[in-house]
């Protein structure tokens, strides 16, 4: 089995996320994150470590990309709808994701490698929310 982790640019993602992963038919593990292109690559990491994080929990808990991406394109489409009261909070910060804890764990993981790279949490999020929203 491989894991391929690829820096890709943000229009190429399936839906609004600057972070996504795949099972492969050939059962390898694909992790698409957002081109921030920024002078050091430590926020693609941060985004590399949560995706990877978040997948292998989710497979050790049988909780299918599938169910994953329909609750995210269905949220992405809530938020469209009511922006003002989603605001920009993420699929999995939501009780009912399917991978909910998965998803808590892994940002536990972002946060600690977000601060020992010497960035800010809040410009870090800052910059994710605004590729999110077009704006990269």
């Amino acid at each position: 089995m491989k894991i391929v982790i690829e820096i890709i640019d943000h229009l190429s993602q399936e839906y609004e996320t600057v972070g996504n992963y795949k099972i492969l038919d050939s059962g390898d593990w694909w992790i698409g994150i957002s081109d921030f292109k920024r002078e050091n690559i430590n926020y693609e990491i941060a985004v590399a470590l949560h995706e990877l994080h978040e997948l292998a929990l989710c497979q050790e808990f049988k909780i299918k990309c599938a169910d994953i991406d329909k609750f995210d394109i269905n949220f992405e489409e809530l938020r469209k709808k009511n922006p003002d009261i989603i605001g920009v909070q993420e699929p999995g910060d939501m009780v009912s994701a399917p991978y909910y804890h998965q998803h808590q764990t892994a940002t536990v993981i972002e946060k600690l490698h977000i601060k020992e790279s010497g960035e800010n949490w809040h410009e870090y999020t800052d910059a994710c929310n605004a590729m999110d929203n077009g704006n990269n």
